[in-house]
Protein backbone atom coordinates (compact mmCIF):
# COMPACT_ATOMS: atom_id res chain seq x y z
CA UNK A 1 0.00 0.00 0.00
CA UNK A 2 1.26 3.49 -0.93
CA UNK A 3 0.25 4.80 2.53
CA UNK A 4 2.91 2.56 4.09
CA UNK A 5 5.77 4.35 2.33
CA UNK A 6 8.05 6.15 4.78
CA UNK A 7 10.43 9.05 4.28
CA UNK A 8 13.34 6.80 5.30
CA UNK A 9 12.52 4.45 2.43
CA UNK A 10 12.47 7.30 -0.09
CA UNK A 11 15.79 8.65 1.23
CA UNK A 12 17.23 5.15 0.86
CA UNK A 13 15.92 4.93 -2.70
CA UNK A 14 17.54 8.29 -3.55
CA UNK A 15 20.86 7.23 -1.99
CA UNK A 16 20.86 3.93 -3.86
CA UNK A 17 20.20 5.66 -7.16
CA UNK A 18 22.96 8.20 -6.47
CA UNK A 19 25.64 5.77 -5.32
CA UNK A 20 24.83 2.66 -7.35
CA UNK A 21 25.45 0.20 -4.53
CA UNK A 22 24.12 -0.87 -1.14
CA UNK A 23 27.56 -0.23 0.35
CA UNK A 24 27.66 3.30 -1.03
CA UNK A 25 24.12 4.05 0.13
CA UNK A 26 24.88 2.73 3.60
CA UNK A 27 27.90 5.02 3.86
CA UNK A 28 25.90 7.97 2.46
CA UNK A 29 23.07 7.47 4.97
CA UNK A 30 25.28 6.35 7.89
CA UNK A 31 23.30 3.11 8.14
CA UNK A 32 24.26 -0.55 8.07
CA UNK A 33 24.02 -2.44 4.79
CA UNK A 34 21.28 -4.76 6.13
CA UNK A 35 19.27 -1.68 7.14
CA UNK A 36 19.56 -0.25 3.63
CA UNK A 37 18.52 -3.56 2.07
CA UNK A 38 15.57 -3.75 4.46
CA UNK A 39 14.35 -0.24 3.60
CA UNK A 40 14.59 -1.02 -0.12
CA UNK A 41 12.67 -4.27 0.34
CA UNK A 42 9.90 -2.44 2.22
CA UNK A 43 9.63 0.21 -0.50
CA UNK A 44 9.50 -2.37 -3.29
CA UNK A 45 6.86 -4.28 -1.35
CA UNK A 46 4.75 -1.14 -0.88
CA UNK A 47 5.02 -0.21 -4.58
CA UNK A 48 4.76 -3.82 -5.76
CA UNK A 49 7.56 -3.33 -8.29
CA UNK A 50 11.28 -4.17 -8.45
CA UNK A 51 13.32 -0.96 -8.44
CA UNK A 52 16.87 -2.29 -8.88
CA UNK A 53 18.68 -5.28 -10.38
CA UNK A 54 21.76 -6.60 -8.62
CA UNK A 55 24.93 -6.90 -10.72
CA UNK A 56 28.39 -8.34 -10.14
CA UNK A 57 30.75 -6.53 -7.84
CA UNK A 58 27.98 -5.32 -5.55
CA UNK A 59 26.57 -2.89 -8.12
CA UNK A 60 22.87 -2.23 -8.49
CA UNK A 61 21.20 -0.83 -11.60
CA UNK A 62 17.75 0.70 -11.74
CA UNK A 63 15.15 -1.31 -13.60
CA UNK A 64 13.17 0.32 -16.38
CA UNK A 65 10.31 1.06 -13.98
CA UNK A 66 12.78 2.18 -11.32
CA UNK A 67 14.39 4.64 -13.75
CA UNK A 68 11.01 6.03 -14.83
CA UNK A 69 9.97 6.46 -11.20
CA UNK A 70 13.19 8.30 -10.41
CA UNK A 71 12.66 10.67 -13.37
CA UNK A 72 9.24 11.58 -11.99
CA UNK A 73 10.32 11.87 -8.34
CA UNK A 74 13.85 13.30 -8.62
CA UNK A 75 12.89 16.88 -7.79
CA UNK A 76 10.60 15.83 -4.95
CA UNK A 77 13.18 13.48 -3.45
CA UNK A 78 15.90 16.12 -3.59
CA UNK A 79 13.58 18.60 -1.88
CA UNK A 80 12.87 16.06 0.85
CA UNK A 81 16.59 15.52 1.25
CA UNK A 82 17.08 19.25 1.93
CA UNK A 83 13.80 19.81 3.76
CA UNK A 84 15.35 20.74 7.08
CA UNK A 85 17.59 23.46 5.67
CA UNK A 86 14.84 24.79 3.42
CA UNK A 87 12.30 24.99 6.24
CA UNK A 88 14.69 26.80 8.56
CA UNK A 89 15.59 29.32 5.86
CA UNK A 90 11.94 30.05 5.10
CA UNK A 91 11.11 30.44 8.79
CA UNK A 92 13.93 32.95 9.13
CA UNK A 93 12.69 34.85 6.04
CA UNK A 94 16.02 34.30 4.36
CA UNK A 95 14.76 32.90 1.08
CA UNK A 96 11.91 32.62 -1.37
CA UNK A 97 11.46 29.66 -3.68
CA UNK A 98 10.54 29.56 -7.36
CA UNK A 99 9.82 26.22 -9.01
CA UNK A 100 10.09 26.16 -12.80
CA UNK A 101 9.01 23.10 -14.79
CA UNK A 102 9.90 22.83 -18.47
CA UNK A 103 10.21 20.37 -21.31
CA UNK A 104 13.68 19.13 -22.22
CA UNK A 105 14.19 21.39 -25.29
CA UNK A 106 13.36 24.50 -23.27
CA UNK A 107 15.46 23.53 -20.26
CA UNK A 108 18.47 22.69 -22.45
CA UNK A 109 18.24 25.92 -24.44
CA UNK A 110 20.67 28.78 -24.12
CA UNK A 111 17.83 31.30 -23.66
CA UNK A 112 16.52 29.39 -20.63
CA UNK A 113 19.94 29.01 -19.03
CA UNK A 114 20.72 32.70 -19.49
CA UNK A 115 17.30 33.69 -18.10
CA UNK A 116 17.92 31.60 -14.98
CA UNK A 117 21.39 33.17 -14.62
CA UNK A 118 19.88 36.66 -14.80
CA UNK A 119 17.25 35.69 -12.23
CA UNK A 120 19.91 34.31 -9.88
CA UNK A 121 21.82 37.57 -10.11
CA UNK A 122 18.82 39.84 -9.55
CA UNK A 123 17.15 37.72 -6.84
CA UNK A 124 19.98 36.11 -4.83
CA UNK A 125 17.62 35.13 -1.99
CA UNK A 126 15.38 33.10 -4.25
CA UNK A 127 15.95 29.37 -4.48
CA UNK A 128 15.36 28.30 -8.07
CA UNK A 129 14.05 24.75 -8.31
CA UNK A 130 14.19 23.35 -11.84
CA UNK A 131 12.34 20.25 -12.95
CA UNK A 132 12.21 18.62 -16.36
CA UNK A 133 8.97 16.91 -17.20
CA UNK A 134 6.92 15.65 -20.11
CA UNK A 135 4.50 17.99 -21.78
CA UNK A 136 1.48 16.17 -20.46
CA UNK A 137 2.63 16.46 -16.83
CA UNK A 138 3.57 20.13 -16.71
CA UNK A 139 0.04 21.52 -16.94
CA UNK A 140 -1.08 19.40 -13.98
CA UNK A 141 1.89 20.50 -11.87
CA UNK A 142 1.24 24.19 -12.52
CA UNK A 143 -2.56 24.03 -12.23
CA UNK A 144 -2.19 22.10 -8.97
CA UNK A 145 0.21 24.72 -7.53
CA UNK A 146 3.02 22.17 -7.36
CA UNK A 147 5.06 24.43 -9.64
CA UNK A 148 5.05 28.22 -10.03
CA UNK A 149 5.49 28.32 -13.79
CA UNK A 150 5.60 25.91 -16.71
CA UNK A 151 7.22 26.22 -20.11
CA UNK A 152 6.33 24.12 -23.13
CA UNK A 153 4.89 24.25 -26.61
CA UNK A 154 1.25 25.19 -27.12
CA UNK A 155 -1.60 24.35 -27.12
CA UNK A 156 -2.67 24.10 -23.48
CA UNK A 157 -5.65 22.04 -22.42
CA UNK A 158 -6.27 23.09 -18.82
CA UNK A 159 -8.65 26.11 -18.53
CA UNK A 160 -7.20 26.91 -15.09
CA UNK A 161 -4.00 28.19 -16.74
CA UNK A 162 -3.13 31.53 -18.26
CA UNK A 163 -0.25 31.77 -20.72
CA UNK A 164 1.93 34.13 -22.69
CA UNK A 165 3.86 33.19 -25.83
CA UNK A 166 7.60 33.86 -25.81
CA UNK A 167 8.82 32.08 -28.98
CA UNK A 168 7.44 31.13 -32.40
CA UNK A 169 9.24 28.44 -34.35
CA UNK A 170 8.43 25.88 -37.03
CA UNK A 171 9.08 22.22 -37.77
CA UNK A 172 12.37 21.33 -39.43
CA UNK A 173 13.89 18.11 -40.76
CA UNK A 174 17.30 16.89 -39.61
CA UNK A 175 19.43 14.38 -41.49
CA UNK A 176 23.05 13.29 -41.48
CA UNK A 177 25.35 15.47 -43.57
CA UNK A 178 26.38 12.23 -45.30
CA UNK A 179 22.79 11.54 -46.33
CA UNK A 180 21.95 12.47 -49.97
CA UNK A 181 18.84 14.23 -48.61
CA UNK A 182 21.10 16.81 -46.96
CA UNK A 183 21.61 18.43 -50.38
CA UNK A 184 17.98 19.51 -50.46
CA UNK A 185 16.69 22.80 -49.09
CA UNK A 186 13.17 21.52 -48.39
CA UNK A 187 12.00 18.10 -47.31
CA UNK A 188 8.52 16.57 -47.66
CA UNK A 189 7.00 13.14 -47.19
CA UNK A 190 7.52 12.49 -50.88
CA UNK A 191 11.31 12.65 -50.48
CA UNK A 192 11.83 9.53 -48.35
CA UNK A 193 9.98 6.35 -47.31
CA UNK A 194 7.89 6.36 -44.15
CA UNK A 195 10.05 3.71 -42.47
CA UNK A 196 12.98 6.18 -42.35
CA UNK A 197 11.07 8.61 -40.12
CA UNK A 198 12.46 8.72 -36.60
CA UNK A 199 9.30 9.29 -34.61
CA UNK A 200 8.06 9.40 -31.02
CA UNK A 201 4.83 7.95 -29.73
CA UNK A 202 4.26 10.71 -27.21
CA UNK A 203 3.68 14.37 -27.86
CA UNK A 204 0.99 16.45 -29.52
CA UNK A 205 3.28 18.19 -32.00
CA UNK A 206 4.27 15.33 -34.26
CA UNK A 207 2.05 12.51 -33.05
CA UNK A 208 0.26 12.27 -36.39
CA UNK A 209 3.25 12.93 -38.62
CA UNK A 210 3.97 9.28 -39.35
CA UNK A 211 0.42 8.30 -40.32
CA UNK A 212 0.13 6.16 -43.48
CA UNK A 213 -1.49 8.84 -45.62
CA UNK A 214 -0.63 10.80 -48.73
CA UNK A 215 2.72 9.65 -50.18
CA UNK A 216 3.12 7.22 -47.25
CA UNK A 217 -0.15 5.40 -47.78
CA UNK A 218 0.30 1.61 -47.53
CA UNK A 219 4.00 2.01 -46.71
CA UNK A 220 5.67 0.12 -43.80
CA UNK A 221 5.67 1.97 -40.44
CA UNK A 222 8.76 3.79 -39.08
CA UNK A 223 11.47 1.25 -38.31
CA UNK A 224 12.65 3.09 -35.18
CA UNK A 225 10.47 4.66 -32.49
CA UNK A 226 12.33 6.86 -30.01
CA UNK A 227 11.25 8.05 -26.58
CA UNK A 228 12.69 11.55 -26.94
CA UNK A 229 13.07 13.78 -30.01
CA UNK A 230 16.65 14.44 -28.88
CA UNK A 231 17.37 10.74 -29.27
CA UNK A 232 15.92 10.89 -32.77
CA UNK A 233 18.34 13.67 -33.64
CA UNK A 234 21.31 11.59 -32.55
CA UNK A 235 20.09 8.63 -34.56
CA UNK A 236 19.65 10.91 -37.56
CA UNK A 237 23.24 12.12 -37.16
CA UNK A 238 24.34 8.49 -37.53
CA UNK A 239 22.42 8.16 -40.79
CA UNK A 240 19.63 6.03 -39.33
CA UNK A 241 16.74 8.13 -40.59
CA UNK A 242 15.07 11.52 -40.74
CA UNK A 243 14.16 13.36 -37.53
CA UNK A 244 11.48 16.04 -37.55
CA UNK A 245 11.54 18.52 -34.69
CA UNK A 246 11.23 22.25 -34.12
CA UNK A 247 14.01 24.82 -34.38
CA UNK A 248 14.46 25.15 -30.61
CA UNK A 249 14.88 21.42 -30.10
CA UNK A 250 17.44 21.29 -32.90
CA UNK A 251 19.48 24.17 -31.46
CA UNK A 252 19.26 23.00 -27.84
CA UNK A 253 21.12 19.77 -28.60
CA UNK A 254 23.38 20.59 -31.56
CA UNK A 255 25.15 17.76 -33.35
CA UNK A 256 27.92 18.59 -35.80
CA UNK A 257 26.99 15.93 -38.32
CA UNK A 258 23.39 17.12 -38.75
CA UNK A 259 21.99 19.16 -41.61
CA UNK A 260 18.84 21.18 -40.98
CA UNK A 261 16.22 21.49 -43.74
CA UNK A 262 12.87 23.20 -44.12
CA UNK A 263 9.90 20.89 -43.62
CA UNK A 264 6.82 21.25 -45.76
CA UNK A 265 3.95 21.65 -45.40
CA UNK A 266 4.91 24.23 -42.81
CA UNK A 267 4.13 23.33 -39.19
CA UNK A 268 4.23 26.38 -36.90
CA UNK A 269 5.11 25.70 -33.24
CA UNK A 270 4.68 28.23 -30.46
CA UNK A 271 6.29 28.11 -27.02
CA UNK A 272 4.71 29.75 -23.98
CA UNK A 273 5.13 30.15 -20.26
CA UNK A 274 2.05 29.59 -18.15
CA UNK A 275 0.86 29.93 -14.56
CA UNK A 276 -2.29 29.10 -12.64
CA UNK A 277 -4.88 31.84 -13.09
CA UNK A 278 -5.27 32.20 -9.33
CA UNK A 279 -1.52 32.46 -8.63
CA UNK A 280 0.02 35.79 -7.72
CA UNK A 281 2.99 36.85 -9.85
CA UNK A 282 5.88 37.28 -7.43
CA UNK A 283 8.66 39.77 -8.24
CA UNK A 284 11.03 36.89 -9.01
CA UNK A 285 8.50 35.24 -11.32
CA UNK A 286 7.81 38.50 -13.14
CA UNK A 287 11.54 39.11 -13.57
CA UNK A 288 12.05 35.62 -14.96
CA UNK A 289 9.34 36.02 -17.61
CA UNK A 290 10.83 39.37 -18.65
CA UNK A 291 14.29 37.84 -18.97
CA UNK A 292 12.85 34.94 -20.95
CA UNK A 293 11.17 37.25 -23.46
CA UNK A 294 14.41 39.17 -23.92
CA UNK A 295 16.57 36.08 -24.35
CA UNK A 296 14.06 34.49 -26.73
CA UNK A 297 14.31 37.50 -29.04
CA UNK A 298 18.09 37.28 -28.98
CA UNK A 299 17.95 33.54 -29.67
CA UNK A 300 15.68 34.09 -32.67
CA UNK A 301 18.13 36.59 -34.14
CA UNK A 302 21.09 34.26 -33.60
CA UNK A 303 19.25 31.30 -35.13
CA UNK A 304 18.39 33.15 -38.35
CA UNK A 305 21.96 34.43 -38.58
CA UNK A 306 23.27 30.87 -38.29
CA UNK A 307 20.60 29.46 -40.63
CA UNK A 308 19.62 32.31 -42.99
CA UNK A 309 17.26 30.04 -44.95
CA UNK A 310 14.79 30.43 -42.06
CA UNK A 311 14.83 34.24 -42.04
CA UNK A 312 11.38 35.66 -42.67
Amino acid sequence: MISRIKLTQLRTYLALHKTGSVTGAAHYLNLSQPAVSRQLALLEEALDIRLFDRKSGGRIVATRLGEQLFDELESTLTTLENLGDLTQAVVNHQINRLKIVATTPVMNSEMFIKSVARLRESHPRTIIALERSRRENIEALVAGHRADIGLSALPLRDPALSYSSFLRTEAVAAVSRDDPLSEKEVLTKSDFPRERLLTTRAGRLFGGLGKPEGPWENQPPPAIEVFLVQTGLRFAAEGLGVAVCDQLTFSADPTENLAILKWRPKLPIEYAWFTAKDRHMSPALESFTNYLALEAGLWQDQFTQQFPQFAQ
